[in-house]
């Protein structure tokens, strides 16, 4: 964690202009990390057509592939905080896909979403250290709990992402560098006072 701060300050300034987000030549990376007490998401653009061929996080730190587009640290309500950690990162892809809708609605548009086509691309590429957040994508909920109608529920918030270039991955905690840290930053944070956050 000593060298992350040193690696924020290498990387370019933010690239978020909505009608160039995406296009041939670029899609987009995001990351999301959540721990007991914060979570942590990154989105950045990258200069590489399909994201299944950005290596993650290599590519991520190169800044003549990629730009930061957007970054976003918070601690955990109470509530939130007496959930399992599985559940907590399914609801930061959740929210971070909502809050991003209409600008990736617009930016991807233009492409296939049928990974059938031979002309698809994906131009999205959520990675997250949970397999539950991944099989929520795809409405695929493993198991059935009493908690399984919210897991349902926030599968339906995003199954628009299915009719776009949108595809989400596994990304092994040690390689989640920037989501990690941001998520640390969070824990730190609880130490202050609610009004001093």
């Amino acid at each position: 964690l000593q060298e992350i701060p040193a690696l924020l300050l290498g990387l370019p300034r933010a690239y978020c202009h909505p009608d160039y987000l995406v296009t041939e030549d670029s899609c987009l990376i995001m990351t999301g990390d959540v721990s007991d007490l914060g979570a942590g998401e990154a989105t950045w653009r990258v200069m590489i057509p399909d994201a299944r061929q950005v290596a993650v996080p290599e590519d991520l730190c190169d800044p003549a592939l990629s730009r930061m587009s957007h970054i976003h640290a918070n601690v955990l309500s109470d509530a939130d905080q007496r959930n399992l950690t599985f559940e907590n990162e399914i609801k930061k892809v959740v929210k971070a896909l909502k809050s991003k809708e209409g600008v990736l609605v617009n930016a991807l548009t233009p492409y296939t979403g049928d990974k059938d086509d031979p002309n698809y691309v994906c131009k999205l590429m959520v990675y997250t250290d949970s397999t539950y957040a991944k099989g929520a994508a795809t409405g695929e909920i493993p198991f059935a709990t009493a908690k399984a109608r919210k897991l349902i529920k926030w599968a339906a918030d995003i199954a628009w992402t299915r009719n776009y270039p949108i595809e989400f991955a596994h990304i092994p905690g040690v390689h989640n560098h920037l989501s990690d840290y941001l998520t640390h930053i969070a824990d730190a944070m609880t130490m202050l006072s609610r009004d001093a956050r």
